[in-house]
């Protein structure tokens, strides 16, 4: 298997660090559990889900707070209530006791937000089971309702519960409820049947409801395929677009659609014309029609489209598809966004055209920081044999964005034979005020097989830096350098720094340790719960770090296998695809 190329890590590192940096938690210890109850009562969407993490991290040490929360569930505020369920759910086991009492409770409310918090308990199903099946002959239908759900989310359903389901949807105000089941994923795949009735509605919002419940259920809503394709005729164009997405999640049952996705690709609409790329990308058609339709949309007037129309030719089977001369229009598009990715699709290339060196090296100096950094990372290769490349990534390591110079100093690692002035400048980074920098230059130099135990220390002194980029970039660095094989020694030097990093104060970086232990085959008792921890987190940053340090990690990653597969039952697409690519990855052969 081919080495990850140090650029890629590098550029990666630092960008899955922003990536997770909108959505950071405070460590439970840092908040009380009376801040924690307040914060569920929040208006604001961030505080409410710190709330909700933090309650997650604590489990059974929440357990003082358990009745103050589910008081909460008696609250006339929807979002206070549905607050209140997601974090008794996500408390987990501690809090069944108190969930099948309250599941007992004279107030109504009380049931129904019982029931609706009893539906996260999936590793409880059988435990919790019984009791819900008993609120399916509740006195109030909406308590009904959410036990039916919760059954079926836990897959522990009976005809009496798609009876008690069906019966609710055909209830004049059931938006509610179709959103609910669009929440259960996959796992709401015997609904689908009732949500297409509910389809033939005329009203806008319960269709557009459907559909979106329908995207979100994804692989297990096949049977619904010839409902959404009749939807892209419909003249509501948010409509057309939702049922796109939706085929597109589908996956594999939704591949007799792509004809009419392809016509969809002709819309009046560029949302649509937007999401039919995505469809079909999701879709893997490969069809000489939709590879036709895929080019086509590469010229589109909406730079949004054409972006997305150059990320399946970005694939190693479907880089001979994209003409070179259409890849050099891309790359001189008016969009910043379009300019980029075709500039770093050069990389990866076997042949790269002969004008494309004018137009990377032109784009080493573009307005846009996009377009210089992805410049910087195709350089090496797109320039090879051209002198001034040298000078270009020199000139580059000097640029006022961190992300540019850092692209620049890790690029020059990729030039062999070292160049001397190379060497120079990289050393001089090493005490660059970046700290980034300096780690990206060490790197490069350890790729070189120069000043390396000079380089090993800038390395070593990124794990202990105060910027969690500069951390995280770092560990990075430090799980290529042990796949190197006899650079393995030399990353190993660092694993008591390692160590202490699974108590860092920011989860995406305790879970970039987490992973590089497990690579290392280290203190795999203290750095396993943290991994998977991360896989069970409600903030999107850290599961997708730990998502991709499974796809890293493969067959070093085995214990995730069960979250993994968990995830699989997401009703987010996004994370449905990468547990099963990381899934492909653990079990794939040596």
């Amino acid at each position: 298997m081919r080495s990850p190329c140090p650029i890629l890590l590098a550029i990666s590192a630092i960008l899955l660090a922003a990536a997770s940096a909108s959505a950071g938690v405070r460590d439970p210890e840092h908040l009380s559990l009376r801040e924690l109850v307040m914060g569920l009562q929040s208006s604001d969407y961030r505080t409410s889900e710190e709330a909700i993490e933090a309650l997650r991290i604590l489990g059974p040490k929440a357990g003082k707070a358990i009745p103050d929360i589910v008081a909460l569930l008696k609250s006339n505020d929807f979002n206070t209530n549905k607050n209140a369920a997601d974090a008794l759910a996500e408390i987990g086991p501690a809090a069944i006791p108190h969930l099948l009492t309250t599941l007992e409770d004279g107030d109504a409310l009380i049931r129904e937000g019982s029931a609706r918090a009893l539906s996260g308990m999936r590793g409880s199903a059988k435990l919790v089971a019984d009791a819900l099946r008993k609120r399916q002959k509740d006195q109030d239908s909406k308590v009904r309702i959410e036990a039916a759900v919760a059954l079926l989310s836990l897959g522990q359903d009976d005809k009496g519960t798609l009876d008690i389901i069906d019966a609710g949807l055909k209830e004049t105000l059931n938006v509610a409820l179709i959103y609910r089941l669009g929440a259960c994923g996959p796992s709401a795949r015997k609904a689908v049947k009732g949500l297409i009735n509910v389809f033939k509605s005329e009203d806008r919002n319960l269709r557009r409801a459907v559909v979106e419940a329908l995207r979100r259920i994804g692989p297990g809503a096949d049977e619904a395929v010839p409902v959404l394709i009749e939807a892209l005729g419909d003249y509501d164009k948010l409509l057309r677009s939702a049922a796109v997405s939706a085929l597109g999640s589908i996956g594999t049952g939704g591949r007799p659609a792509i004809p009419a996705i392809i016509k969809r690709l002709d819309d009046t609409d560029e949302l649509v014309r937007w999401s039919a790329v995505g469809a079909l990308e999701q879709l893997h058609a490969e069809t000489p029609d939709a590879i036709d339709a895929l080019l086509r949309a590469v010229k589109d007037k909406d730079p949004r489209v054409r972006h997305s129309a150059l990320l399946p030719f970005s694939k190693p089977e479907h880089r001979t598809k994209l003409p070179p001369k259409l890849l050099l229009e891309a790359c001189a598009d008016s969009d910043p966004a379009v300019r980029a990715q075709a500039i770093r699709m050069l990389e990866v290339l076997e042949s790269i055209p002969k004008d494309a060196k004018a137009l990377v090296r032109n784009a080493c100096t573009d307005d846009h920081h996009e377009v210089r950094i992805s410049a910087f990372f195709a350089l090496p290769k797109a320039a090879a044999g051209d002198a001034d490349r040298i000078v270009l990534l020199l000139k580059g390591t000097q640029d006022p964005h961190p992300t540019v110079a850092s692209t620049a100093c890790a690029a020059l690692g990729n030039i062999k034979p070292a160049n001397k002035e190379a060497i120079e400048i990289l050393v001089k980074n090493l005490t660059h005020e970046r700290g980034v920098q300096r780690v990206a230059a060490a790197m490069a130099l350890m790729t070189l097989g120069e000043q390396r135990e000079q380089a090993m220390r800038v390395i070593k002194d990124g794990l202990r830096d105060t910027d969690r980029t500069v951390r995280s970039h770092a560990l990075s660095n430090l799980r290529w350098l042990h796949k190197e094989g006899n650079q393995a020694r030399k990353a190993k030097e660092a694993k008591d720094t390692v160590r202490k990093m699974l108590k860092d104060p920011d989860r995406s970086v305790r879970v970039s340790a987490a992973a590089t232990l497990l690579l290392f085959d280290e203190a795999r008792e203290e750095a396993l719960p943290v991994f998977l921890d991360a896989l069970r987190s409600r903030d999107f940053g850290v599961r997708l770090t730990a998502l991709l340090a499974c796809s890293e990690l493969g067959p070093h990653a085995k214990d995730a296998v069960p979250l993994l597969s968990d995830l699989l039952q997401s009703p987010d697409s996004i994370l449905r695809n990468m547990s099963a690519s990381a899934l492909e990855a653990i079990h794939a052969k040596k």
